[in-house]
Parts: C-alpha cells; structure tokens; sequence
C-alpha cells in the first residue's frame, strides 16, 4: 500500500484522447483548487483531457462513452481502443484522489463540439475547453497533466494504437 493510497481515496477514471481531423487535442482547461498540489504548488489552472469516474457495474468502456457526451457532447463515436493507463495522485481537483485511469482514443470527424452539460457534471471550474494543435501546445507555458499526454498524443498520430496500453505512471 502506498502513502497515497493512505491518506487518498482511490477512484477509478476514464479518460480520452480525443483528436479532430487536422490532429488536435480536445482539452479542458480547469481552475486549480486553493490547497495547492503537492506536484505543482503554484498551479492557479492546467489542461486536462475529458474523463472522468466508473460509476458502479460500468465498464471503462461505458465510462468513457458516458464521460464524452457529457463534458463535450461528442455521441456516436467509437473507442478506437485503449492507449494508455496510469495511476497517480491527482490533486488538482477540489476532490483529490489516487486515481487510476484509463486512456482511450477517439476520432473525430468534425471540430464541433458541446459543453453545455459540463457544469452540470463537473464539481471543478472550467475555464476553457478548445482545440491544441500539438504544436501550439508545446510551445506554450501551459500546464498539461498529466505532460506524458502530449508525446502519446503525438504517437497515436503516428503510429496508431498501441499493442498494450502505454504506461504514464510517472
């Protein structure tokens, strides 16, 4: 058992990697919480990829599904398959948690999407929710969490999904 796994309640996420046809990054741009992280301690907001929990007798599948349509209204689309896992501590979140998430890629063909069920389900602050060109992102000063994102993001473009899920855990 670990430290976090002590003091934090363990939750188990979905996540996405969603990607538009010219290859940028769906994000979500929250408000830091006021206790700061222990991993960023100056945080004030970071980029984060839609997702969230696996709520009883759901798969991470069906999380995943559910989470796309209600934080940005995407519905219809595949799971092109599981890319990525991690566990980490995630306190950036007003609720921190040892979160051990599930990363699954998805596809889109158009640049539209709908935020407007995100307040309804989401406890954090939302400041923004928006397209990255990869590029863009990297150059910027922006905060990705977790950062392993941003090179796997650029390696399903690449190289499509992977055999095995990519391991993230820092």
């Amino acid at each position: 058992m670990t430290e976090a796994s002590m003091r934090y309640p363990e939750r188990a996420t979905a996540r996405l990697i969603i990607l538009d046809p010219e290859d940028r990054l769906l994000l979500i741009q929250y408000v830091a919480p006021p206790t700061p992280s222990r991993l960023y301690p100056r945080l004030r907001h970071f980029w984060f990829t839609p997702g969230g929990g696996i709520e009883p007798g759901e798969s991470a599948e069906q999380a995943a599904l559910r989470e796309m349509d209600e934080e940005v209204g995407l519905t219809g689309l595949p799971l092109l398959g599981e890319v990525a896992r991690r566990t980490a501590l995630n306190d950036v979140f007003t609720r921190a948690a040892l979160c051990h998430e599930r990363y699954f890629l998805v596809r889109t063909q158009s640049a539209d999407f709908n935020t407007a069920r995100l307040a309804e389900t989401d406890q954090d602050e939302v400041l923004d929710v928006r397209w990255w060109p990869l590029d863009q992102l990297s150059a910027s000063a922006e905060v990705l969490i977790p950062p392993a994102i941003l090179p796997l993001a650029r390696s399903l473009i690449r190289d499509g999904v992977p055999q095995t899920p990519v391991d993230l855990t820092p």
